[in-house]
């Protein structure tokens, strides 16, 4: 990674963890499928993830969303990954 998205990386994932130890929500809703920036999303989840957690045992997937398009979701990884029947119906209840 080149250093100026390094640098875009690392004042992101600090803004997000100031705004969080601030108690103020945080909700990422940035494109991801064919998105120029994809990749770059990807590496601040993961280095948020680590920032958090204090662990490196987790990975960036990409995910379905509910209405079709493809996001990023940050799972650990000796977690299983989750059943069909749970996405169909966690997908079910957001589109309520």
């Amino acid at each position: 990674m080149d250093p100026d998205r390094f640098t875009t990386v690392i004042r992101a994932a600090q803004d997000t963890c100031r705004l969080l130890a601030d108690g103020h929500p945080t909700l990422l809703n940035m494109p991801c499928e064919g998105a120029p920036d994809a990749g770059l999303h990807g590496e601040y989840l993961s280095l948020l993830a680590v920032m958090i957690t204090g662990r490196l045992d987790h990975r960036v997937v990409q995910r379905p969303l509910p209405d079709g398009r493809m996001g990023l979701a940050v799972i650990c990884c000796d977690d299983p990954p989750p059943s069909p029947t749970l996405q169909e119906r966690l997908g079910s209840e957001s589109r309520s």
